[in-house]
């Protein structure tokens, strides 16, 4: 089912959905004792999500004999599923980072193995690391996204520049060869 407020689906003609099978997980019961806050009982469905691949690329080469031009935006830990955009030659793709640019910049400086330099301005002292953020299994499935992340077009960022310009200008600095 889908649902999008506001808008009247019969006036979208050639807006249609597509529902591949899903796998199926089972997702054991939070633990909120838990010294790592981060919400692991969610990793099987991380896990599912890689079995996303083949049914998203046949959908990708349905479409793609139809369509001049397609545009596809992923979430960021996604990357993995999209891999074969690159493939077709009338896609591209564009991943959503739904963190903040600040979280983003963080998590490319630490991938790069880089420490962001002490009273760099704008950003607070004593960060956490990203192990001290996330359970070794996400962070794990995190890298392999992070393998596929090249793959894209560009990132979109869920921000604006009046709130988080100076991660964006750092971020751009770092990862200079991609549209952000």
């Amino acid at each position: 089912m889908v649902r999008i407020h506001g808008w009247d689906l019969n006036s979208f003609s050639n807006l249609h959905f597509h529902e591949p099978h899903n796998p199926t997980f089972s997702l054991p019961s939070t633990q909120p004792n838990s010294q790592n806050k981060f919400p692991s009982h969610l990793q099987p469905l991380f896990n599912a999500s890689l079995h996303l691949c083949e049914p998203f690329t046949a959908l990708l080469c349905e479409l793609s004999s139809e369509a001049r031009r397609i545009i596809v935006i992923n979430n960021s830990m996604m990357a993995f599923v999209v891999q074969d955009v690159v493939t077709v030659p009338n896609v591209e793709s564009y991943t959503f980072n739904y963190v903040s640019a600040f979280s983003c910049f963080l998590f490319l400086l630490e991938s790069m193995g880089k420490t962001l330099e002490a009273n760099t301005e704008g950003f607070p002292k004593d960060l956490p690391s990203l192990e001290d953020c996330f359970t070794t299994e996400f962070v794990d499935s995190n890298g392999l996204q992070y393998e596929f992340q090249n793959l894209n077009s560009g990132c979109l960022y869920n921000t604006c520049r009046i709130v988080e310009a100076t991660s964006m200008d750092l971020m751009e600095k770092l990862d200079y060869d991609k549209m952000h």
